[in-house]
């Protein structure tokens, strides 16, 4: 397996994380009024430009944005979106926003999905003293991860969606609503 752009150019996408965290974003950097930017903005803009190149050429593409769109928010770019770019197109696929714990910082990041014990979520619930949260701090794991965990462990089976989303569909509302992708 090869490796990812966003593994190999790690610094990239960290400066860009960096940047957004800073305040500055892909909405302030529409048009080209580039001699209006300051040094920290330009320096964005030419980031974010390079990472979207990266990622156009990275076989993971559809995947990556797929998770990123469906399963959850991701800080930074993904699949060479942006937070703005994802929040378009899950509007467009008539998503709703994800909570604000739902946010990882890097989607490619080892998650702790399968080192949660299910049945150690299920005993917890069952007491019921602990919030999801809680649950959450004590098992080192995301609220999301909880909550998997715990449709999981009452076998919840949820009614299959009449039109499925796929990473083909998502992919191709991107290719639809941004004009760069």
């Amino acid at each position: 397996m090869s490796t990812t752009p966003c593994i190999t150019h790690a610094d990239l996408f960290r400066l860009l994380e960096d940047l957004s965290g800073s305040g500055i974003n892909d909405q302030m950097l529409d048009g080209d009024q580039l001699a209006m930017f300051t040094d920290e903005e330009a320096d964005f803009r030419e980031a974010l430009g390079q990472a979207r190149t990266l990622c156009a050429a990275c076989p993971m593409l559809e995947s990556c944005l797929f998770a990123a769109v469906t399963d959850h928010a991701v800080k930074g770019i993904v699949a060479g979106t942006t937070e703005t770019d994802r929040e378009r197109i899950r509007s467009s696929l008539g998503l709703a926003p994800f909570a604000e714990e739902d946010t990882d910082i890097y989607l490619m990041v080892r998650r702790t999905y399968d080192e949660v014990d299910t049945e150690k979520v299920a005993a917890m619930t069952a007491v019921g003293q602990l919030t999801q949260v809680e649950m959450a701090e004590e098992l080192g794991c995301s609220t999301r991860t909880i909550r998997r965990k715990q449709r999981s462990s009452c076998n919840v089976r949820r009614r299959p969606r009449r039109n499925p989303l796929t990473p083909k569909k998502v992919l191709s509302t991107a290719e639809q609503l941004l004009p760069w992708f």
